[in-house]
């Protein structure tokens, strides 16, 4: 009699295969997780600025700037946290300073502002959107452009 005990070797590499199949699709679904917790982040953010920039607004009038990357060391950026109405002003991972085209951006004029922030993989349209805050109200635009 043969009483052996074990596996066969096509067994074992069936039983590899599928763990490398289900360890795959569950890479893809955390990727995906990931990056729709960044958009959300994004959102976050834009609407916290928001918020920061109505309560300037109720005590002081709002400078003029041209369209500016949101930085913590000028413009209305500075002038937020001057008022202790914001800690820190969001910053994109790998966002140069002068880069308005991949991060956050604002611009403001005669009391009127925009905010926007670059969403990573959210779509808005065919291409990667934008989620701006505008004097109160936010929305969701397929380009700078459109703002």
């Amino acid at each position: 009699m043969n009483n052996k005990k074990g596996f066969t070797l096509i067994e074992l590499l069936v039983v590899i295969a599928i763990i490398g199949i289900l360890a795959t699709v569950v890479m893809v679904a955390l990727s995906s997780a990931r990056g729709k917790a960044k958009d959300s982040a994004v959102q976050s953010d834009v609407r916290n600025m928001m918020s920061a920039v109505e309560l300037y607004l109720n005590d002081n009038e709002l400078p003029i700037h041209t369209k500016q990357t949101l930085n913590d060391s000028t413009g209305l950026g500075k002038e937020l946290i001057d008022e202790g109405l914001v800690n820190k002003v969001p910053i994109r991972h790998g966002q140069t300073s002068n880069d308005t085209a991949d991060g956050y951006w604002y611009m403001s004029k005669s009391g009127e502002y925009v905010i926007c922030g670059k969403y990573f993989v959210k779509k808005v349209g065919s291409s990667v959107g934008w989620f701006c805050a505008t004097n109160g109200s936010t929305g969701e635009y397929s380009t700078e452009q459109g703002l």
